[in-house]
């Protein structure tokens, strides 16, 4: 139903996300991760409006107007919560990593790939997994390799195509309110 169903239609944040065709799965980033009761036997379709209902009323006018200021999209404030999500190790550090990554992004001369660890880990642990050896889904391969690596890929540069989680309130708080730092590196242990 995910793959299959067009909720464009019924959420205007669906039918506002560029290179539909070119992510791995339109709706990732949009499934807000929140605790749900469903019915038994619920249709799939029904389940995923629950998602993008609540997706919907957790994006706030004030979330919508700092997107504004910021001069970003809701798909690129969703992108910039999902690696947020994959980089911190817990919510007290989302905002100083959120300030990291715009401080990098600010910068393309000196900084012009992302270089995240946690766009490599979505490729490698969620979308290879499901690729065949097929001549078909090898070219997918490259194409989602390239739409979603953050290191040394020309004309790839910034954000990933697409979302690479469904992230939760604090990482789309801290995708909208950075810290203001001029850090351009965090680590989260000597090791």
């Amino acid at each position: 139903t995910l793959q299959s169903v067009d909720f464009s239609e019924d959420y205007d944040f669906i039918k506002s996300i560029p290179n539909k065709e070119k992510r791995f799965r339109v709706l990732e980033g949009y499934m807000y991760p929140d605790t749900y009761e469903f019915y038994v036997g619920e249709n799939a379709s029904s389940v995923v409006r629950r998602f993008l209902n609540n997706f919907k009323n957790k994006w706030t006018e004030e979330y919508q107007k700092q997107a504004e200021e910021r001069g970003l999209t809701i798909d690129e404030v969703i992108i910039m919560a999902s690696v947020i999500q994959g980089e911190a190790a817990n919510s007290s550090q989302m905002s100083t990593i959120s300030g990291i990554l715009y401080n990098r992004l600010d910068r393309p001369a000196n900084f012009p790939y992302l270089e995240c660890d946690s766009t490599y880990e979505y490729f490698e642990k969620t979308i290879k997994p499901t690729l065949t050896s097929s001549v078909e889904d090898t070219q997918k391969e490259i194409e989602y390799r390239s739409n979603y690596r953050t290191y040394r890929n020309p004309g790839k540069e910034g954000l990933p195509i697409g979302p690479i989680s469904n992230p939760g309130e604090d990482a789309i708080y801290a995708a909208l309110f950075p810290k203001e730092t001029s850090y351009l590196y965090f680590r989260h242990n000597v090791d």
